[in-house]
């Protein structure tokens, strides 16, 4: 099993899938969308030095994450959720991280799950 796919619970998504029907495509649409503009405003938050702000984009992308069984994401975003004491250098490292799992996580789903 490659990086990619260890980053989603593929038993979690597909119980999703199950349950949601013909909504699951465009929740997980929505969901990429979101999840993006959490990174974005968590990468801005930093840089601006809005540590309540980054958390609390950080909170929400941990939140529905974790829902739909993409836990390395979730990993990622509680550490940056909980970062009182990491300096912005660390802060913008784990934030590369994490958007770097995203962007893994995202061609996946897509080649996977939403692919036409």
């Amino acid at each position: 099993m490659n990086t990619e796919t260890h980053n989603i619970d593929f038993q979690a998504v597909e119980r999703l899938r199950s349950l949601l029907g013909n909504e699951f495509v465009p929740m997980m649409q929505v969901f990429l969308q979101d999840a993006a503009g959490y990174v974005r405003d968590m990468e801005n938050a930093i840089r601006a030095g809005k540590l309540k702000d980054m958390q609390a984009s950080a909170h929400k992308l941990r939140s529905t994450s974790g829902q739909i069984g993409l836990a390395r994401i979730q990993q990622i975003a509680e550490k940056c959720e909980y970062s009182n004491d990491i300096a912005d250098e660390a802060l913008l490292a784990l934030h590369a991280e994490l958007a770097e799992t995203l962007i893994q996580v995202e061609h996946v789903l897509k080649s996977r799950y939403l692919a036409a």
